[in-house]
């Protein structure tokens, strides 16, 4: 199934926002530096790559947007746009893209409560979920750009989907 827009992801760590990825969309993998967790992949979950590698590809002007975000750097590249269907960003990642493709975007917010949120990032045993949820407070304060906005951590993905090819004028 072809989308006519871009579809843009974006919710606190633990949110559930990962579902699309498992619906056979092409879905864009983004770059980082941060270290790979556990049940991740190189080239599914994300590119892992060293601080160097990461630095060179700006400078060779290969990134479509970058952000540094907890320490770590994330970047989309260009390569990644113009194929992928569906991406995923923090609201500092969407405050970077141009205008004219968050116009053409739609933009889901899975905005599901700390308390669950917490839960689920506690089960990874990372040690890092109160930094997650300071950062994605400060990253998510005042955030509105959003189409659809997502509060049931028990969403329906097939109704999701559903409510998305609405919003892009396939139905």
């Amino acid at each position: 199934m072809k989308l006519k827009n871009k579809i843009i992801l974006v919710g606190h760590a633990a949110s559930g926002r990962d579902f699309l990825i498992e619906n056979k969309f092409n879905t864009s993998i983004s770059h980082t530096t941060r270290p790979m967790r556990e049940g991740e992949e190189d080239g599914k979950t994300y590119h892992f790559v060293s601080d160097d590698v990461f630095n060179k590809m700006i400078q060779d002007n290969l990134f479509f947007e970058h952000k540094e975000f907890n320490e770590w750097k994330y970047g989309t590249s260009k390569k990644s746009i113009e194929k992928a269907e569906v991406f995923i960003f923090t609201p500092s990642g969407i405050k970077s893209l141009p205008k004219e493709f968050t116009d053409k975007a739609i933009i889901v917010f899975f905005d599901i409560d700390q308390e669950i949120r917490t839960i689920r990032l506690s089960k990874r045993k990372d040690g890092e979920t109160a930094r997650r949820i300071v950062a994605d407070y400060n990253d998510f304060y005042n955030f509105k750009q959003f189409t659809i906005r997502v509060t049931n951590p028990t969403f329906n993905p097939k109704a999701l989907l559903q409510t998305i090819k609405c919003y892009d004028g396939i139905i």
